[in-house]
């Protein structure tokens, strides 16, 4: 979409809503709730807790706007917009929640459906948007694609992560945004477009998401690039193809959207949601070497990690790492200083490294002197035939 396309995305957003506040008066939802940029809440029957810069939802709300910056929306698993109870019915207003030009706002733990567009970041920035439920959004005019079940639009270094996305008309909208991780997110049954960017979106990493069923799955310009894949780790990709040679769960050949925009690692299997997000690298702890003097030119390398591992290495001397599938043996170690570095990976790619040991290897010892068997014999011999010799002669005198 270009930069006509961006205004009017705006300029359909507010007739969205211009329009469907005009028929506020024949709905009986609980309507807009805006917290304020000064932290107070607009509506005195909001239900809304706040405990310092954390707001919670004690109820099902029509629509939420945030302006003020720094501070906790959750949903407490209650739903946006609030109609659950009037089947079919459709919210009045053009979002479920909006971010009005902020930052440092996480919205978490909300249930949003039947809207136009689901949650939206208007010029947010270092948002979180997480563990959030968006279905059924749709957008009011059918060819205008800026619409997301989650849509950020001139926003930067946000993350979108543990969100279930389903049915929606597109899953994410970024509309002029770079910076944004996209990460952990079921996307899955989209009409349009699991992922749709717009023209001018670029340096996004989008990664260790499950893209299931869309109608397509992602819409990139080729002459923007983003990153598909964290460098080890990619997307799964219902409609992928390739094979899984090692069977190590990454796909032998990239997912490829476009030319500038591939998916390196691909998953072979959707990776499972339950599962908790690990950040955190093995800790590894050399037992064998230790610092100190070793007689012998093979030394075990013994070492413990705090976790499964996916891969073992380590580095002698500063040299380049050697893989080992667990402890193993030093050999051929000369004398003088050594120094060793075991590395290990686990499954979720976080990469430990032991602390550095140092040790050395002695010199051989120079051999004590051997005097000949048969020349001490001699030598003994003759002593003891001079020693007799001057015994008796003083006897006789």
């Amino acid at each position: 979409m270009n930069r006509a396309g961006a205004v009017a995305f705006v300029l359909v957003f507010l007739m969205v809503s211009f329009a469907a506040n005009a028929k506020r008066a024949e709905a009986q939802f609980l309507g807009l709730v805006v917290i304020k940029a000064d932290g107070t809440v607009d509506r005195g029957d909001a239900p809304i807790q706040q405990i310092g810069e954390v707001y919670v939802l004690t109820s099902n709300v029509e629509s939420i706007r945030v302006e003020r910056s720094n501070v906790v929306l959750d949903g407490n698993g209650h739903t946006v917009p609030g109609v659950s109870s009037q089947p079919g019915a459709v919210s009045s207003y053009g979002h479920g929640v909006l971010l009005n030009r902020v930052e440092n706002v996480t919205v978490k733990n909300l249930i949003v459906h039947s809207i136009a567009m689901g949650i939206v970041l208007d010029r947010a920035t270092k948002c979180v948007i997480t563990n959030n439920i968006v279905t059924g959004t749709h957008v009011a005019v059918p060819e205008l694609q800026s619409t997301g079940g989650i849509c950020v639009f001139e926003g930067n270094s946000n993350t979108i992560t543990e969100n279930h996305l389903s049915d929606n008309y597109g899953g994410i909208y970024l509309g002029y945004s770079q910076q944004n991780t996209i990460t952990r997110n079921n996307i899955t049954n989209s009409v349009l477009k699991g992922v749709i960017f717009s023209s001018d979106t670029s340096n996004n990493i989008i990664y260790y998401n499950n893209f299931v069923n869309n109608a397509m799955q992602v819409s990139a310009y080729e002459d923007k690039v983003n990153s598909w894949d964290n460098g080890s780790v990619g997307n799964f990709w219902s409609d992928y193809n390739g094979t899984d040679g090692n069977t190590d769960g990454i796909g032998d050949t990239p997912y490829v959207i476009n030319a500038n925009n591939q998916d390196r690692f691909p998953l072979t299997n959707p990776w499972d949601p339950a599962r908790p997000i690990d950040t955190v690298p093995p800790r590894l702890t050399i037992v064998s070497p230790v610092h100190g003097i070793y007689n012998e030119t093979s030394v075990p390398l013994t070492f413990h990690a705090s976790e499964a591992c996916s891969s073992m290495s380590y580095s002698l001397d500063g040299q380049d790492n050697l893989t080992v599938a667990g402890n193993t043996t030093l050999s051929g170690l000369s004398t003088g200083l050594h120094n060793v570095t075991v590395y290990a990976k686990d499954e979720f790619e976080n990469t430990g490294a032991s602390k550095r040991v140092m040790f050395t290897i002695a010199e051989e010892p120079e051999p004590f002197p051997v005097v000949p068997v048969a020349t001490a014999s001699v030598a003994t011999i003759a002593a003891i035939g001079v020693g007799l010799l001057v015994y008796f002669k003083k006897r006789k005198h």
